[in-house]
């Protein structure tokens, strides 16, 4: 049963693509307006980090350090105690990392089904699902999972 209390920490998974980063950012907003008092993350990739710093604390995902880059995420997810992790991508490895950082209790919300890149991993690891955006751009999927977070 999702918990009555606002998050405390609410992690961002979006890891790759410049343009898919910068149109995520109004979720950022979107947070901030609902939780004034959250801690905000972004698992993001090196690179981009940059783009991220100003706005929210950064958890970088080296996509290019194999099974290592894994442990690093995991471990900084971990310290970074999410009790809310938002999946603002869509497909497996996004999926896996949300799995990884939500520590087993902290709740999991993705976008709706049909916004996934690639489905089978929502079907497989089951996030909550926000309901459909009212639009089809990015912008408006991603400030949807801000305010379809319900319980909170």
């Amino acid at each position: 049963m999702p918990s009555t209390s606002p998050p405390q920490r609410v992690l961002v998974v979006r890891l790759s693509h410049l343009g898919d980063i910068a149109q995520a950012i109004p979720l950022i907003h979107a947070l901030r307006a609902r939780w004034p008092s959250a801690e905000i993350g972004w698992a993001v990739q090196p690179e981009f980090a940059p783009l991220i710093e100003p706005l929210a604390t950064v958890l970088p995902f080296d996509r290019k350090g194999g099974l290592q880059a894994w442990r690093t995420f995991r471990a900084a997810a971990r310290r970074f105690r999410a009790d809310l992790v938002i999946d603002a991508q869509g497909n497996w490895k996004s999926a896996v990392a949300s799995l990884l950082a939500s520590r087993g209790h902290s709740r999991r919300v993705g976008f709706a089904l049909e916004h996934w890149q690639e489905p089978l991993a929502a079907r497989l690891l089951r996030p909550e699902l926000a309901p459909p955006s009212i639009g089809p751009h990015l912008v408006q999927r991603a400030v949807s999972l801000a305010t379809s977070v319900t319980g909170h």
